[in-house]
Protein backbone atom coordinates (compact mmCIF):
# COMPACT_ATOMS: atom_id res chain seq x y z
CA UNK A 1 0.00 0.00 0.00
CA UNK A 2 1.89 3.44 -1.27
CA UNK A 3 1.95 6.67 1.17
CA UNK A 4 -0.17 9.58 0.45
CA UNK A 5 0.45 12.94 1.09
CA UNK A 6 -2.78 15.78 0.94
CA UNK A 7 -1.50 19.58 1.31
CA UNK A 8 -4.61 21.47 0.50
CA UNK A 9 -3.35 25.12 0.38
CA UNK A 10 -6.62 26.16 1.33
CA UNK A 11 -7.00 24.71 4.39
CA UNK A 12 -3.54 25.19 4.90
CA UNK A 13 -5.17 29.59 4.99
CA UNK A 14 -7.95 28.64 7.16
CA UNK A 15 -5.82 26.68 9.76
CA UNK A 16 -3.64 29.94 10.23
CA UNK A 17 -6.37 31.80 11.91
CA UNK A 18 -6.51 30.36 14.84
CA UNK A 19 -9.64 28.25 14.27
CA UNK A 20 -11.00 26.20 17.06
CA UNK A 21 -10.84 22.58 18.36
CA UNK A 22 -12.58 19.81 16.44
CA UNK A 23 -13.42 16.48 16.84
CA UNK A 24 -10.57 15.06 14.07
CA UNK A 25 -13.60 12.71 12.82
CA UNK A 26 -15.32 15.94 11.67
CA UNK A 27 -12.20 17.91 10.48
CA UNK A 28 -11.04 17.29 7.00
CA UNK A 29 -6.77 15.96 7.17
CA UNK A 30 -4.48 18.03 5.64
CA UNK A 31 -1.90 14.77 5.16
CA UNK A 32 -2.22 10.87 5.37
CA UNK A 33 0.68 8.23 5.87
CA UNK A 34 -0.56 5.20 5.23
CA UNK A 35 -3.33 4.53 8.19
CA UNK A 36 -1.88 7.87 9.61
CA UNK A 37 -3.85 11.19 9.48
CA UNK A 38 -3.02 14.62 10.26
CA UNK A 39 -5.43 17.10 11.05
CA UNK A 40 -5.23 20.91 11.65
CA UNK A 41 -6.16 21.06 15.68
CA UNK A 42 -3.32 18.51 15.90
CA UNK A 43 -0.89 21.35 15.40
CA UNK A 44 -2.34 24.55 15.58
CA UNK A 45 -0.08 25.46 18.10
CA UNK A 46 2.88 25.51 16.82
CA UNK A 47 2.05 29.21 15.64
CA UNK A 48 3.80 31.87 17.83
CA UNK A 49 1.38 35.36 18.79
CA UNK A 50 1.54 37.85 15.83
CA UNK A 51 2.84 35.58 13.54
CA UNK A 52 2.47 36.41 9.73
CA UNK A 53 -0.05 34.86 7.50
CA UNK A 54 2.79 33.82 5.29
CA UNK A 55 4.77 32.77 8.06
CA UNK A 56 2.10 30.71 9.27
CA UNK A 57 2.36 29.07 5.79
CA UNK A 58 5.58 28.25 5.61
CA UNK A 59 5.29 26.73 9.41
CA UNK A 60 2.62 24.62 8.54
CA UNK A 61 4.14 23.59 5.49
CA UNK A 62 7.26 22.76 7.48
CA UNK A 63 5.29 20.85 10.06
CA UNK A 64 3.60 18.59 7.72
CA UNK A 65 6.69 17.59 5.71
CA UNK A 66 8.38 16.41 8.90
CA UNK A 67 5.51 14.66 10.39
CA UNK A 68 5.06 12.57 6.70
CA UNK A 69 8.98 11.62 7.32
CA UNK A 70 8.85 10.88 10.17
CA UNK A 71 5.48 8.85 9.63
CA UNK A 72 7.38 7.15 6.51
CA UNK A 73 9.88 5.87 8.90
CA UNK A 74 8.53 4.79 11.63
CA UNK A 75 5.70 2.64 9.72
CA UNK A 76 9.38 1.04 8.17
CA UNK A 77 10.39 0.51 11.79
CA UNK A 78 6.97 -0.76 13.18
CA UNK A 79 6.95 -3.46 10.32
CA UNK A 80 11.18 -4.90 10.49
CA UNK A 81 11.13 -4.53 14.37
CA UNK A 82 10.56 -8.44 15.82
CA UNK A 83 8.00 -8.80 18.76
CA UNK A 84 11.07 -8.67 21.44
CA UNK A 85 11.80 -5.37 20.21
CA UNK A 86 8.19 -4.23 20.10
CA UNK A 87 7.51 -5.47 23.61
CA UNK A 88 10.52 -3.70 24.81
CA UNK A 89 9.55 -0.19 23.07
CA UNK A 90 6.20 -1.24 24.72
CA UNK A 91 8.02 -1.46 28.14
CA UNK A 92 9.66 1.75 27.62
CA UNK A 93 6.58 3.61 26.85
CA UNK A 94 4.28 2.39 29.42
CA UNK A 95 7.54 3.49 32.50
CA UNK A 96 7.35 6.37 30.58
CA UNK A 97 3.97 7.17 30.94
CA UNK A 98 3.86 5.98 34.54
CA UNK A 99 6.73 8.28 35.13
CA UNK A 100 5.36 11.64 33.57
CA UNK A 101 1.71 10.35 35.21
CA UNK A 102 3.74 10.45 39.05
CA UNK A 103 5.80 13.41 37.73
CA UNK A 104 2.80 15.43 37.40
CA UNK A 105 0.86 13.86 39.99
CA UNK A 106 3.49 14.52 42.60
CA UNK A 107 3.80 18.26 42.02
CA UNK A 108 0.04 18.99 41.94
CA UNK A 109 0.60 17.30 45.45
CA UNK A 110 3.55 19.51 46.46
CA UNK A 111 1.29 22.32 45.01
CA UNK A 112 -1.32 21.98 47.29
CA UNK A 113 0.33 22.05 50.66
CA UNK A 114 0.97 26.00 49.07
CA UNK A 115 4.53 27.82 49.84
CA UNK A 116 7.01 25.79 51.09
CA UNK A 117 9.62 28.31 53.54
CA UNK A 118 12.90 27.68 55.10
CA UNK A 119 13.94 29.47 58.00
CA UNK A 120 17.92 30.84 58.72
CA UNK A 121 17.94 28.60 61.51
CA UNK A 122 17.48 25.87 59.34
CA UNK A 123 19.97 26.80 57.05
CA UNK A 124 22.16 27.41 59.61
CA UNK A 125 21.54 23.74 61.18
CA UNK A 126 21.93 22.05 58.11
CA UNK A 127 25.20 24.06 57.53
CA UNK A 128 26.41 22.78 60.96
CA UNK A 129 25.44 19.62 60.99
CA UNK A 130 27.28 19.02 57.39
CA UNK A 131 30.35 21.00 56.95
CA UNK A 132 32.56 18.62 54.93
CA UNK A 133 29.67 19.05 52.63
CA UNK A 134 31.11 22.40 51.53
CA UNK A 135 34.78 22.14 51.25
CA UNK A 136 35.62 24.54 48.54
CA UNK A 137 37.16 22.76 45.84
CA UNK A 138 38.29 26.13 44.50
CA UNK A 139 39.79 29.72 46.09
CA UNK A 140 37.10 32.20 46.20
CA UNK A 141 37.23 35.90 47.04
CA UNK A 142 35.64 39.28 48.13
CA UNK A 143 36.52 41.95 45.75
CA UNK A 144 36.09 45.62 44.56
CA UNK A 145 36.87 46.54 41.03
CA UNK A 146 36.94 48.94 38.04
CA UNK A 147 37.51 48.58 34.15
CA UNK A 148 38.62 51.46 33.34
CA UNK A 149 40.31 53.00 29.38
CA UNK A 150 43.86 52.44 29.49
CA UNK A 151 43.99 56.10 28.74
CA UNK A 152 42.92 56.97 32.05
CA UNK A 153 46.69 58.07 34.09
CA UNK A 154 44.39 58.41 37.65
CA UNK A 155 46.76 57.41 40.03
CA UNK A 156 47.13 54.18 42.44
CA UNK A 157 46.84 55.29 45.71
CA UNK A 158 43.10 57.44 44.73
CA UNK A 159 41.73 54.13 44.17
CA UNK A 160 43.53 52.21 47.01
CA UNK A 161 42.26 54.35 49.16
CA UNK A 162 38.77 54.67 48.33
CA UNK A 163 38.46 50.64 47.61
CA UNK A 164 39.50 49.93 50.59
CA UNK A 165 37.86 52.19 52.83
CA UNK A 166 34.70 51.15 54.61
CA UNK A 167 32.91 54.89 54.89
CA UNK A 168 30.36 55.06 52.68
CA UNK A 169 31.17 58.52 51.03
CA UNK A 170 34.13 57.05 49.89
CA UNK A 171 32.01 54.56 48.22
CA UNK A 172 29.32 57.13 46.93
CA UNK A 173 32.32 59.12 45.61
CA UNK A 174 33.77 55.62 43.87
CA UNK A 175 30.42 54.89 42.42
CA UNK A 176 30.08 58.52 40.90
CA UNK A 177 33.92 58.14 39.20
CA UNK A 178 32.94 54.55 38.04
CA UNK A 179 29.42 56.35 36.26
CA UNK A 180 31.59 58.89 34.56
CA UNK A 181 34.37 56.75 33.59
CA UNK A 182 34.14 53.31 33.73
CA UNK A 183 33.67 50.47 31.68
CA UNK A 184 32.81 48.02 34.45
CA UNK A 185 32.52 48.07 37.41
CA UNK A 186 31.55 46.00 41.16
CA UNK A 187 31.74 47.24 44.77
CA UNK A 188 29.20 44.58 46.27
CA UNK A 189 32.14 42.41 47.75
CA UNK A 190 30.24 38.91 48.01
CA UNK A 191 31.85 35.89 47.59
CA UNK A 192 33.14 34.75 43.85
CA UNK A 193 35.38 32.47 42.46
CA UNK A 194 39.08 33.47 41.89
CA UNK A 195 38.31 32.99 38.12
CA UNK A 196 35.61 35.50 38.21
CA UNK A 197 37.89 37.82 38.62
CA UNK A 198 40.78 36.39 36.11
CA UNK A 199 38.21 35.96 33.54
CA UNK A 200 38.31 39.31 32.84
CA UNK A 201 41.93 40.11 33.05
CA UNK A 202 44.69 39.89 30.31
CA UNK A 203 45.40 36.30 29.92
CA UNK A 204 49.13 36.66 30.88
CA UNK A 205 48.18 38.82 34.58
CA UNK A 206 46.29 36.65 36.32
CA UNK A 207 46.04 37.02 40.20
CA UNK A 208 47.24 33.60 41.67
CA UNK A 209 46.96 32.42 45.39
CA UNK A 210 50.41 32.83 45.99
CA UNK A 211 49.97 36.42 45.30
CA UNK A 212 46.89 36.80 48.22
CA UNK A 213 48.90 33.90 50.57
CA UNK A 214 51.48 36.55 50.72
CA UNK A 215 49.53 39.39 51.35
CA UNK A 216 48.66 41.44 47.94
CA UNK A 217 45.36 42.68 48.14
CA UNK A 218 45.70 45.57 45.73
CA UNK A 219 46.08 44.77 41.73
CA UNK A 220 46.58 47.80 39.11
CA UNK A 221 46.77 45.85 35.76
CA UNK A 222 47.12 47.05 32.24
CA UNK A 223 47.12 46.20 28.92
CA UNK A 224 46.77 47.87 25.23
CA UNK A 225 43.10 49.17 25.75
CA UNK A 226 42.03 48.64 29.47
CA UNK A 227 43.31 49.44 33.33
CA UNK A 228 42.25 47.12 35.65
CA UNK A 229 41.87 48.14 39.24
CA UNK A 230 41.27 45.47 41.77
CA UNK A 231 41.22 45.05 45.62
CA UNK A 232 40.85 41.36 46.63
CA UNK A 233 38.85 42.53 50.55
CA UNK A 234 39.08 38.76 52.19
CA UNK A 235 39.88 35.18 50.28
CA UNK A 236 39.38 31.44 51.49
CA UNK A 237 41.93 28.87 49.67
CA UNK A 238 40.39 26.18 48.17
CA UNK A 239 40.03 22.75 50.58
CA UNK A 240 38.95 24.95 53.41
CA UNK A 241 35.00 24.94 54.47
CA UNK A 242 33.12 27.31 52.14
CA UNK A 243 31.53 30.67 54.70
CA UNK A 244 27.63 29.77 55.30
CA UNK A 245 26.67 33.44 53.22
CA UNK A 246 28.65 31.66 50.18
CA UNK A 247 26.63 28.41 50.18
CA UNK A 248 23.17 29.74 51.59
CA UNK A 249 21.43 29.55 48.46
CA UNK A 250 22.56 26.18 47.88
CA UNK A 251 21.19 25.14 51.13
CA UNK A 252 18.17 26.70 50.57
CA UNK A 253 17.27 24.57 47.97
CA UNK A 254 18.43 21.15 49.07
CA UNK A 255 16.05 21.87 52.56
CA UNK A 256 13.42 22.59 49.25
CA UNK A 257 13.82 19.38 47.59
CA UNK A 258 13.88 17.54 50.98
CA UNK A 259 10.93 19.21 52.20
CA UNK A 260 9.47 18.69 48.56
CA UNK A 261 10.77 14.84 48.77
CA UNK A 262 8.89 14.42 52.32
CA UNK A 263 5.26 15.62 51.37
CA UNK A 264 5.45 12.93 48.49
CA UNK A 265 6.83 10.18 50.53
CA UNK A 266 3.84 11.32 53.32
CA UNK A 267 1.09 11.38 50.48
CA UNK A 268 2.84 7.72 49.07
CA UNK A 269 2.23 6.12 52.80
CA UNK A 270 -1.27 7.63 53.47
CA UNK A 271 -2.27 6.46 49.81
CA UNK A 272 -0.79 2.76 50.74
CA UNK A 273 -2.21 2.97 54.32
CA UNK A 274 -6.14 3.66 52.45
CA UNK A 275 -5.70 1.00 50.23
CA UNK A 276 -4.42 -1.69 52.42
CA UNK A 277 -7.47 -0.68 55.12
CA UNK A 278 -9.77 -0.83 51.84
CA UNK A 279 -8.12 -4.40 51.14
CA UNK A 280 -7.27 -3.00 47.59
CA UNK A 281 -4.04 -4.72 47.94
CA UNK A 282 -3.67 -8.31 47.68
CA UNK A 283 0.04 -10.01 47.45
CA UNK A 284 0.16 -13.68 46.18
Amino acid sequence: MKSCFILPAALIIMMTVACSHADNKKEVPVARVYKHYLYPSDFEDIFPEGVTPKDSIQLAKSYIASWVRNQVTLHTAEKNLNADDMKQVDELIDNYRQSLILYHYNNHVIDSKGKITVSNAEIESYYDHYPSNFTLSECIIKTKYLIIPASNNTKSNFFKRYLTSKDSLYIDELVKFSNDFAINASFDENWHTLDYVNNILPDNQQITENQLANGKTFFDITDDINRYIIYIADYIPAGNISPLDYVKDNIHNIIINKKKKQIVEDNDDMLYKAALDNNNIVIY
